[in-house]
């Protein structure tokens, strides 16, 4: 395999990797019942086999610069019976720091359960390695060879043709000079305002060494919605003329500032961020195995712009659409190349004490979409006697950036997943951020 320089995006979330907030992301997939092992095992390796990069660790080039390079060994597979031991406070299964410069950048954890039988398969990505639509197909073809191998889906079953070669331009989106001129006034407005605008956290609090040790990371709770309530909420956007990310952006904002009215933080002003990753993928993307093409977009609001939620909704989707027509989402990209070439290195920016964003909000939509399994009357596969009931995802969270949003739905039911960070929210912090978000969903005066 050739290796590969790793991309702006990509040094960035390497070189933002450290001890206190390792730089990975989790997607698992709970099963009713069990999966069979010998099958799972052999429909992993053909599938990382397609995606080159979740095989490679990263080494630093002589003479400066890192590439992407094959590892010495295979990506790490446990399959174990599940203990009490095996889960942090949060009820998520614990982990230890992914180093990417000593090994692969995927781990898989398998958890087994008699009574009741239940299956629950844990990926742990380091971000360098991909993005969340990467880990998801990386996930459905894995789903895939798996029903292969076992028969439950025929051997001429269509499946997705990949090119390794794609991931040589997997850093490159087709900007030539006239579109920068053009839209050079709104990217140095939004530039400009990244730089010098600084966002608040969720409270204040005193930042801890990036060097200190993670415990028995990550903490994770989760808020689902039924099919109906979800259908609902679908419906409410259509009728407001807005997206389903639009209503969740805004009742997020209004979560936060409630949250923070409810634990003491109500006089609590300046502008709260969230930070969205957009994908960025284009034509000769299409057949790329699993890798970063995405950037981050940044959503700012004052106290004083959260007083009306229905002005809120409409200015929240005027400003998601402007993004996507005005090329904002290349922004984040453009300012880590400037770090890099013009002001020295990326170093001051990754050193900063700053708080970058208040939230990360990952919307990933319908996920494992189309697959050619049967579903029941829940709307889950079936994988012969296993049911993939449930799916679940988070990106990570940064030194001040106290929370990170995964927003998926899958069987038609919208599920919130909600990373904190342990060193500063208790559990019963987090559940009530949930539950506001919960509330402030339900209230159908919300989008009128």
């Amino acid at each position: 395999m050739e290796e590969y320089p790793l991309t702006i995006f990509e040094e960035y979330m390497f070189r933002d990797d450290t001890p206190a907030y390792p730089m990975d992301s989790f997607r698992r997939l709970s099963f009713r019942g069990k999966l069979r092992k010998e099958a799972f095992q052999k429909a992993l390796e053909e599938t990382w086999e397609q995606h080159p990069l979740v095989l490679c660790r990263v080494r630093k080039k002589v003479g400066g610069g890192w590439v992407w390079t094959p590892a010495e060994k295979k990506p790490v597979v446990e399959w174990k019976k599940a203990t009490p031991e095996d889960f942090n406070e949060s009820g998520f299964p614990w982990v230890t720091p992914l180093p990417l410069t000593r090994e692969a950048g995927l781990r898989v954890l398998v958890l087994e359960q008699d009574e009741p039988s239940e299956t629950q398969v844990l990926f742990q990505f380091h971000h360098s390695t991909s993005d969340g639509i990467g880990e998801m197909q990386f996930l459905s073809d894995w789903l895939l060879a798996y029903g292969i191998r076992t028969g439950i889906l025929p051997k001429e079953t269509p499946r997705r043709q990949l090119d390794a070669t794609a991931l040589r331009k997997r850093g490159t989106y087709g900007w030539g000079i006239r579109r920068y001129l053009k839209f050079f006034p709104d990217i140095f407005k939004t530039g400009n305002r990244l730089i010098y605008r600084s966002p608040i956290p969720l409270f204040p609090h005193r930042v801890i060494s990036t060097q200190t040790p993670v415990g028995k990371y990550p903490y994770i709770r989760f808020l689902e919605f039924s099919r109906e309530k979800t259908a609902y909420y679908l419906r409410q956007a259509k009728e407001n003329g807005v997206t389903l990310n639009d209503l969740v952006l805004r009742d997020l904002f209004l979560t936060i500032d409630q949250w923070r009215k409810e634990n003491g933080w109500e006089r609590l002003d300046g502008w709260t961020r969230l930070t969205m990753p957009m994908n960025i993928r284009v034509a000769w993307h299409e057949k790329m195995p699993a890798a970063n093409a995405v950037s981050f977009v940044f959503l700012d609001r004052r106290k004083r712009d959260l007083q009306d939620a229905g002005q809120l909704l409409r200015e929240i989707h005027q400003e998601t659409e402007w993004i996507k027509t005005h090329d904002q989402r290349y922004v984040f990209l453009l300012s880590l190349k400037a770090c890099k070439y013009l002001l020295g290195g990326m170093r001051w920016m990754l050193k900063s004490r700053k708080c970058r964003s208040t939230c990360v909000v990952s919307n990933l939509g319908r996920v494992l979409e189309n697959l050619p399994f049967p579903r029941n009357a829940a709307g889950n596969y079936e994988l012969g006697s296993a049911e993939l009931y449930q799916v679940d995802a988070a990106p990570p969270i940064r030194p001040r950036s106290l929370l990170s949003f995964s927003v998926l739905t899958y069987g038609s039911r919208l599920r919130l997943c909600l990373r904190y960070d342990e060193h500063f929210l208790s559990l019963s912090q987090a559940d009530s951020l949930l539950g506001i978000f919960g509330r402030q969903m339900g209230a159908e005066s919300r989008t009128k």
